[in-house]
């Protein structure tokens, strides 16, 4: 297990939504991944088609040399995937596994045949890249014999990671080549978070990545948005105590007809400061609605007057 996977997750997660192509999002997973998280790994890539929630086929996108002399041989160059087999299950769960008493063993040897030689223990992490709308790819992740074996967390970051490299797959092969048919709504909203997640990830700083969040969102999301940061910010691993302290950090909103009835009024907006009907500060009372909120750590409609 790494010692800090949060900063982990949080660094190579913006590396890799920075890539630009599926072929730099590979390299990037590469990069970030080993060897951290695993000692090696390599990917394969599938197509897409319709009616098909994971790829026919899938082709090996490159892999190490040394990975040759670790598993006996290379991985084959491109592999069939058996609509009813044991790799096509393991790519519609759509989460990292590790070897053990279930079919992922199976799953390996349909992707790999009986050649290579894969470390034993939970050292192998069977990961499909999993794009919202379709499985466009896998990720084996191998650690050395005298590693430790990957434990949950690390399963946790190797589906994060994997996740946000399918997603840059997939933005890829949507963007290729003129399209033939209408896009889906699933790949309209894939194409926006995709280029969504890359805007933000740009920013290099708070400023700069609250920005990119804002300008993300608004108007294609919502017609407003406000960021309140904690103040002050935690720094590195510190935990802070006592009551938390939000400042709004930032707004943005639609501009122009149809802005009117949201929160502040149209004639006053400017980019860095707007006349807001809203506190500039808040702080988080224990036990209190927005407490709770935060806790949850999830979205949810404030459609109180208590949220």
């Amino acid at each position: 297990m790494l010692p800090d996977p949060q900063r982990f997750l949080a660094v190579a997660g913006r590396r890799i939504a920075r890539a630009e192509g599926a072929d730099q999002a590979v390299r990037e997973l590469y990069r970030v991944t080993v060897p951290d998280l695993a000692d090696g790994m390599f990917v394969y890539l599938g197509d897409h088609l319709p009616g098909r929630s994971e790829p026919e086929h899938l082709r090996l996108d490159g892999a190490p040399t040394e990975l040759g002399g670790v598993m006996g041989g290379t991985p084959p160059p491109s592999r069939p995937v058996a609509p009813d087999g044991a790799l096509a299950a393991v790519l519609r769960c759509g989460r990292a596994r590790g070897r053990g008493p279930d079919d992922v063993d199976e799953a390996l040897r349909e992707l790999l045949g009986t050649a290579p030689r894969l470390p034993q223990g939970n050292r192998v992490l069977l990961a499909p890249l999993r794009a919202p709308d379709a499985v466009v790819g896998v990720v084996v992740f191998l650690r050395r014999p005298d590693r430790e074996d990957f434990v949950e967390d690390d399963i946790a970051l190797a589906d994060a990671l994997s996740a946000q490299t399918a997603l840059g797959v997939r933005e890829d092969t949507l963007g290729s080549g003129p399209p033939a048919v209408p896009k889906a709504p699933d790949e309209d909203r894939l194409r926006y978070v995709g280029a969504a997640t890359r805007r933000i990830a740009r920013g290099f700083d708070t400023d700069e990545i609250v920005l990119g969040l804002c300008r993300a969102a608004v108007p294609t999301y919502s017609d407003a948005a406000l960021v309140y940061l904690r103040d002050p910010l935690p720094v590195g691993d510190e935990r802070p105590n006592g009551p938390a302290v939000l400042r709004l950090r930032r707004t943005d909103r639609l501009k122009g007809p149809g802005a009117e009835g949201l929160v502040w009024p149209a004639e006053t907006v400017d980019d860095e400061q707007d006349d807001l009907d809203a506190s500039d500060w808040s702080e988080v009372v224990p036990g209190g609605a927005l407490a709770e909120v935060l806790r949850g750590v999830r979205p949810v409609f404030a459609d109180t007057p208590p949220t």
